[in-house]
């Protein structure tokens, strides 16, 4: 027979067993909407974006909640501070009520706030946070964060680390062989036709290539379906984050990395990196950011209108942030001068880029500029770093990159533009906007996409990229991808021309990195569009491993 214990008794133990232990929990419990009308965005958007706020401010692990009562709160989440309110619309009118209840279930604040529009109301929130925020003695407020964490120095940080918690949607690497494995296992040989391209690869800065005998690309095929992500997944990044010889990959949302570790064929569920709502990830790549000769997650994170991006590496036993309030957009390039950099560039004024970038090294507890870096930054006023990447040919710099029409250009070392693909490459879904830059000379919202990757494939004598290619719309502002498919490209002196074309995916191929699934075998992993997201949903998106032999 199963035993009941009452919930005032729970509730009791749980208050006496906080009197030992500090609580490190803030509870948002579901919102109650006391209007007529249909507010339900509101009334679901509030407490997502209250809890990214005391995250940010307090430190403490901030979660909102699928049960509305308190004495259930308690017994799901454990001693917890308990945040409850109710959103009301009067008129045009919006107003919240929000209450805080300590442990034992004392009311200890009490706060209102309203404003003629939705946009008033929600910018309300970062006030009211601060005032939740005052009430609890365990939040370590803005600025006063846990000894010896590691923050930009000279940038007030995001107040306290990000929510992390364990990846709650395992269902994603399921190891089952896809329909297209099987029908390559009943074709016919290849009759050698197929253009080979000898080729090694390098993860992280400063590792040596983990073929010295090179890999001959035949071609890019599809190996298995690893399974479905929730939302759309635009970035991905692959390296040995925790040093122990497997590989992590990091598949970046809008504002979720989720990480897994791939080892002996199969992956497993690492952590969830969560920011909320109110910020937008931008870029991941992979780079040993300390010099401790382990991998690190690099995420260029845009928080409302400032940059706020942060590190990703190995943190006790697990891994977590490490580094964070980087004001910084930044990419890995491959080859600047003989070696893979790390480079940094700020927010511009007339455009969402500056002018400037920098070369970013570590200073013992953050990363500094160290070396002005000259790229074509300025390029028609809307290209990036994150939008590049650089190589040498003889002793020449060079730099590649996908414009704002999605071709490939190549730019000398003084940013001078001498050649342009006829091709259409990238095929970009994520954008973003900086609120008081976003008005174009019509009054129209400006959109700034994030190009496709162009990741460099090492090779002792040939300059070899891999790109993204997809099908052009048949309107510009109409982003619907039917197919893409994963490119070699090959510099020849004049221009790119393209060695060879991956098995076709249906839908938008967003990103990929190639690594080495065993000693000299190489694989590449790509995420891939399954269902845009919407007002409606939150879409979905398809994790596929490629052979590229």
């Amino acid at each position: 027979m199963r035993r009941v214990v009452p919930i005032a008794l729970v509730a009791a133990f749980l208050f006496f067993a906080t009197l030992s232990h500090g609580v490190e929990r803030i509870v948002i419990l579901p919102f109650e909407s006391l209007s007529k009308d249909d507010i339900s965005f509101i009334q679901q958007v509030v407490p997502k974006l209250l809890s990214s706020r005391l995250a940010e401010m307090t430190g403490l692990d901030t979660v909102t909640a699928e049960v509305a009562s308190p004495d259930e709160a308690l017994v799901t989440y454990g001693p917890s501070y308990l945040v409850s309110g109710s959103v009301t619309k009067l008129g045009s009118t919006y107003s919240l009520d929000i209450i805080v209840h300590d442990p034992s279930g004392e009311k200890v604040g009490g706060y209102f706030s309203s404003a003629q529009d939705e946009n008033g109301i929600l910018a309300s929130l970062e006030g009211l946070a601060e005032d939740v925020a005052g009430v609890i003695p365990e939040a370590k407020i803005a600025g006063k964060g846990e000894e010896g964490a590691l923050v930009a120095g000279g940038v007030p940080p995001a107040e306290g680390p990000p929510v992390q918690k364990a990846v709650e949607e395992p269902q994603v690497m399921a190891a089952e062989k896809s329909k297209a494995e099987q029908k390559r296992a009943a074709e016919p040989e290849t009759d050698g036709k197929e253009k080979e391209v000898a080729a090694v690869m390098m993860v992280g800065k400063g590792a040596e290539p983990a073929s010295k005998v090179g890999w001959e690309f035949t071609g890019i095929k599809v190996e298995k379906t690893l399974g479905k992500l929730p939302g759309e997944i635009n970035r991905l990044a692959v390296g040995d984050v925790d040093g122990d010889g497997s590989v992590e990959m990091a598949f970046m949302g809008t504002f979720k990395v989720y990480i897994y570790r791939y080892k002996d064929e199969k992956f497993y569920p690492v952590t969830t990196i969560e920011r909320g709502i109110d910020h937008h990830f931008l870029n991941i790549e992979v780079y040993d950011v300390d010099g401790d000769g382990t991998d690190d997650f690099v995420v260029t994170d845009l928080f409302s209108e400032f940059l706020r991006s942060f590190v990703i590496g190995k943190k006790g036993s697990g891994l977590g942030i490490t580094v964070e309030g980087i004001p910084w957009y930044l990419r890995v390039f491959d080859d600047f001068k003989g070696e893979r950099v790390l480079v940094g560039q700020k927010l511009g004024f007339e455009s969402p880029y500056s002018d400037r970038a920098f070369i970013m090294s570590w200073d013992g507890s953050s990363l500094k500029e160290v070396e002005k870096f000259d790229v074509p930054t300025n390029v028609e006023k809307v290209m990036g770093v994150i939008n590049m990447n650089s190589f040498m040919e003889g002793e020449e710099q060079k730099f590649v990159l996908i414009d704002q029409y999605e071709k490939i250009r190549v730019a000398d070392d003084e940013g001078r533009i001498f050649w342009k693909s006829g091709d259409y490459y990238s095929g970009a879904l994520d954008f973003f906007m900086i609120p008081s830059e976003n008005i174009g000379a019509e009054g129209e919202l400006v959109r700034y996409y994030v190009n496709g990757r162009i990741q460099r494939v090492p090779h002792e004598n040939k300059i070899v990229f891999l790109v993204r290619k997809a099908t052009k719309p048949l309107l510009k502002d109409l982003r619907s991808f039917s197919k893409s498919s994963i490119v070699l490209v090959e510099w020849d002196g004049d221009g790119f021309v393209e060695v060879l074309e991956g098995e076709e995916a249906s839908n938008l191929i967003t990103d990929f990195a190639i690594f080495e699934a065993k000693e000299g075998e190489p694989m590449i992993v790509a995420s891939i569009i399954v269902k845009e997201e919407s007002g409606l949903s939150r879409g979905s998106s398809r994790i596929e491993l490629f052979t590229v032999r």
